[in-house]
């Protein structure tokens, strides 16, 4: 499974936030519908789930600048897990 992760930070009434939005593809780059993609704050243990759409794409907007651990989940993958140190800068792009 290939997920690509990609953020982008915006203020909103003086509060750091990031967006975070990708695209979930297996190897052949074959998109992955209704993959689970769990968002978690690391900090704060605050936790956000979502489902890719049928062209495998996802987005978290409002999420508080900070580390987070990405993890995405589809029936017959195995579980990818990835940690963002600081969302508000990370690009990251992660192959199983």
């Amino acid at each position: 499974m290939t997920a690509m992760f990609v953020s982008a930070v915006s203020l909103q009434a003086q509060t750091a936030t990031a967006s975070l939005r990708g695209r979930v593809t297996d190897p052949s780059g074959g998109v992955l519908a209704q993959a689970l993609v769990t968002i978690t704050q690391t900090e704060t243990g605050r936790t956000r789930a979502i489902l890719t759409n049928r062209r495998g794409f996802y987005a978290a907007p409002a999420l508080i600048a900070g580390p987070y651990r990405l993890e995405v989940e589809v029936d017959g993958f195995k579980k990818l897990r990835e940690e963002v140190s600081n969302l508000s800068s990370a690009k990251m792009r992660s192959t199983m």
